[in-house]
């Protein structure tokens, strides 16, 4: 078992832990045995954020291999035209997914410089044959351990490996519209061209990704992807107590009229949220959007948070 396993393997079952005793804490506040355990979770948690933050720090670089049954006629090459497509096709897929897990569905235009150049996508060469291609990606973790490359590549294959519409769509609409249309043309591209397709990714806790289709069912996929459309973002903005902000990025919120939402706190306000307690009444700013599947007509509200400010303490 690698070192980076096994602090994983440990920082997940004491955010268990965390977010157990942060509850304890927050509901009897004057409680000095729950408080010395909290303070003991807390800094084990800073210490394995910080270790994981360096091993991954070290690996510098996420390599994600696409390999092509090339066609006789190409002769140990592959079109130049080809090639562009699928490398950008696929990088913006990546980058448009990171956005999506930083900022939420925030932002539109052009995806930020500091993203940009926090991945550093670059096209890394084909191998012998030319039937493999090869692209990178800094790794770049921040200092919860959260690498933005890792997250949106888990989460695009947990797309590709969709078994029915309805996982399809959820898929979607973790890493976004602008993405989804991304993988969408890059499948266009290679079954345009008579080619079959294997993907593969090594995580940094060694677990494998992969995904192999042919032509055909690529097509399939593009064709089901092509039916997915997000609703314009819906902007709610309610005084709300906090009942869950989970370091693992998952959020829940009830309104003073007794209503609830759950959601995906964006990478970017996981150290602002940290500020405020459970059971506060904040000023809370989420945003909702629909997610429709056209040919099932399943349709699915997803919530983000996007601002939170304790106002008062209950």
């Amino acid at each position: 078992m690698s070192k980076l396993i096994s602090l994983q393997k440990k920082y997940d079952s004491i955010l268990t832990l965390y977010d157990k005793y942060l509850a304890l804490v927050q509901k009897e506040p004057n409680n000095y045995s729950h408080k010395m355990s909290f303070a003991t979770i807390e800094k084990h948690v800073k210490e394995l954020q910080l270790k994981i933050y360096k091993e991954k720090a070290a690996r510098e670089k996420e390599v994600i291999e696409l390999k092509l049954n090339v066609l006789p006629a190409y002769s140990g090459t592959l079109p130049l035209q080809l090639l562009g497509e699928i490398a950008g096709h696929l990088s913006w897929a990546v980058l448009s997914a990171s956005q999506k897990i930083k900022e939420g569905d925030r932002l539109k235009g052009k995806i930020p410089h500091d993203i940009v150049q926090s991945l550093d996508l670059r096209f890394a060469g084909l191998s012998a044959g030319s039937s493999k291609i090869y692209l990178t990606g800094n790794v770049s973790p921040d200092l919860f351990g959260n690498s933005l490359i890792e997250d949106a590549l888990e989460k695009i294959f947990t797309l590709l490996n969709s078994g029915d519409s309805e996982k399809l769509t959820e898929s979607a609409s973790a890493i976004g519209i602008r993405s989804v249309i991304k993988i969408s043309k890059l499948l266009k591209s290679i079954a345009g061209a008579e080619l079959d397709m294997e993907v593969a990714w090594y995580s940094p806790l060694d677990k494998h990704y992969g995904w192999k289709s042919t032509k055909d069912e690529m097509i399939c996929l593009s064709n089901s992807l092509d039916k997915i459309k997000a609703s314009e973002p819906e902007i709610i903005d309610v005084e709300a107590k906090l009942i869950m902000a989970s370091l693992k990025g998952y959020f829940e919120i009830e309104t003073m009229k007794r209503r609830s939402y759950r959601g995906a706190i964006p990478s970017r306000i996981l150290g602002e949220i940290q500020a405020v307690h459970l059971g506060d009444i904040c000023r809370v700013k989420i945003e909702k959007k629909m997610m429709i599947n056209q040919v099932t007509e399943f349709e699915k509200a997803y919530y983000t948070l996007l601002e939170i400010k304790a106002i008062t303490n209950s």
